[in-house]
């Protein structure tokens, strides 16, 4: 890999960082007047729409009926794992609900270790059991009995990484058959089929400025999967997987200067924890031989 090759990855990848954090705010903000399953549905049936305009070029990426069999379980992983997220963006700050997301590498680990036979090593353990003291750092004062809301929101926020990361696992089984944007074609279809029952049950007719938000948001979630793709066909996840950390930037600007939601010094010690614990289970995966 040339340097070349290495910052042009590294900028498209911070570039799709950014895209979807202003998506996270855009459904916080949608979420507000529109029920969220509703918002689901439409962020899918819209990107679904822009991910189409790629066959306008190249009608070789479009899905077999046998990828689109492939889709259906990861699809139903990463439906569950947005319906979660934006369910966890009506009781937590923004940046909070990107900073628990960080855990997802912790349950990769596992779920890795269950789906695909891969070891876990000590380092591994050992860098969960401090990320999960990440989250109890960060859940500081939560846990007033009148405080429900916020602990719901933990909930989801942790349920959403575990179906994120049994998600990627699939992805990554899946990627040997299929290629990448095939495989984003096929998932939003699967998705969009899967969601379209919750969209009818909870149709509301939005005003024009939400059916603008809905809108955005599947086409930048559309554009954001497309430049990451196309960063890691550049780079290996060793040069860009640290780079996610840059969305609690992004969240926490967004959450300022659009929600007035300043994050707490429980909120910045357990981010930082858990970004430690990611870290070092990342520098052990990529240790291991391919």
């Amino acid at each position: 890999m040339t340097q070349s090759a290495a910052r042009k990855a590294i900028g498209l990848a911070l570039l799709a960082i950014a895209i979807f954090s202003a998506m996270d705010a855009i459904v916080k903000q949608a979420s507000i007047a529109v029920p969220v399953l509703f918002v689901v549905f439409m962020r899918y049936l819209t990107g679904l729409a822009f991910s189409l305009l790629a066959l306008i070029g190249d009608r070789s990426v479009w899905p077999s009926v046998a990828a689109l069999k492939r889709a259906a379980l990861r699809s139903l992983c990463m439906l569950a794992t947005a319906t979660l997220f934006f369910i966890t963006l009506q009781y937590l700050p923004l940046a909070q609900t990107v900073a628990l997301t960080f855990t997802a590498p912790f349950f990769l680990v596992f779920g890795s270790a269950l789906l695909l036979g891969e070891p876990i090593s000590p380092r591994a353990l050992a860098a969960t059991v401090v990320g999960f003291l990440g989250i109890v750092v960060m859940m500081g004062g939560r846990f007033s009995g009148a405080e429900t809301g916020p602990l719901i929101g933990y909930a989801t926020a942790i349920a959403a990484s575990v179906t994120y990361a049994t998600g990627t696992i699939l992805i990554r089984r899946d990627s040997a058959r299929d290629p990448v944007l095939t495989m984003i074609i096929a998932q939003n279809i699967m998705i969009t089929l899967f969601a379209l029952p919750f969209g009818i049950a909870r149709f509301t007719l939005p005003s024009a400025v939400d059916s603008l938000w809905l809108v955005l948001s599947g086409a930048l979630g559309t554009l954001g999967h497309l430049m990451f793709t196309r960063a890691y066909a550049r780079a290996g996840a060793n040069v860009l997987a640290p780079l996610e950390f840059t969305g609690f930037l992004w969240a926490s600007a967004f959450g300022i200067v659009f929600f007035n939601e300043i994050p707490t010094l429980w909120t910045l010690a357990g981010t930082v924890l858990i970004v430690a614990a990611c870290l070092t289970v990342m520098r052990g995966q990529a240790g291991k031989p391919a």
